[in-house]
């Protein structure tokens, strides 16, 4: 607001504020219980503007936490695709799919003849990495 106020102006929001203070002593004056549930109920709120704040920093750290791994997998997605080495061979009646990141070889081996089906009809997997079997 550039207008500066008149002083009657002042005096005029003086009297409007101790008219409302005189109103609000006048009910307090009727309702002398209504000052313990307005205290309390100005407490409660203080505390669940708290407790919602620290939940809030929970979920904000842990949202940053997730977009980290995230960054990370990406990156780690992005080093494979333009470094790695993949290849996908057949050995017998077996698939083997390599992929070399860098840092560790990863292997996923897929039977597909009856000798290595089990009885549910899927196909067998085995993963390994740095050439142990999990």
């Amino acid at each position: 607001n550039d207008e500066e106020l008149t002083h009657e102006e002042y005096v005029d929001a003086a009297q409007r504020c101790l008219q409302i203070e005189k109103e609000m002593n006048e009910i307090l004056d009727r309702n002398p219980d209504l000052v313990d549930e307005l205290e309390y109920e100005v407490q409660r709120m203080k505390d669940e503007k708290e407790r919602l704040e620290r939940e809030n920093e929970l979920h904000r750290e842990n949202l940053d936490a997730l977009q980290r791994e995230l960054d990370e997998k990406k990156k780690s997605l992005n080093t494979i695709a333009d470094d790695g080495v993949g290849y996908i061979h057949h050995v017998g009646d077996a698939t083997v799919e390599t992929v070399d990141d860098g840092d560790v070889v990863h292997e996923v081996i897929t039977f597909s003849d009856s000798e290595h089906d089990d009885d549910d009809g899927d196909d067998e997997e085995s993963n390994v990495e740095d050439g142990s079997a999990e």
